[in-house]
């Protein structure tokens, strides 16, 4: 999985890239990790070019998202590919993460403290 960070002035968007697996976890910790240490807090997730995902990223998502949380912080996931917005669909992640369609309705969302899926 190849991470690419889009810094914001209040938030960064995370393009990730490939599988996103069990292996590949903790890269996105890593990410996810580097963006808090900067002071960054509203962090989306741009699936665009994810072709496969599984339980454990889930699962990962979701905990990064409760931990920002805790923080004062959001996460939002933006742009899905077809086959992780099937999955994310089917176990109900949406309802914790909010999804959007685009990174503009996600960073829109995040800095308005919107937290309404779009999806």
């Amino acid at each position: 999985m190849q991470v690419t960070v889009e810094p914001g002035t209040e938030h960064a968007v995370l393009h990730l890239r490939g599988e996103l697996d069990t292996l590949s976890c903790s890269q996105l910790q890593d990410a996810i990790d580097r963006q808090v240490s900067a002071n960054v807090q509203r962090i989306v997730l741009n699936l665009r070019l994810v072709k496969f995902i599984n339980s454990t990223s889930l699962n990962a998502i979701v905990r990064a998202s409760g931990a920002l949380t805790k923080k004062g912080g959001k996460l939002a996931i933006s742009n899905p590919s077809v086959f992780c917005k099937h999955v994310m669909e089917k176990v109900g992640v949406a309802r914790i993460v909010p999804v959007f369609e685009s990174d503009e309705a996600a960073v829109s969302a995040l800095l308005g403290d919107q937290t309404r899926s779009a999806t």
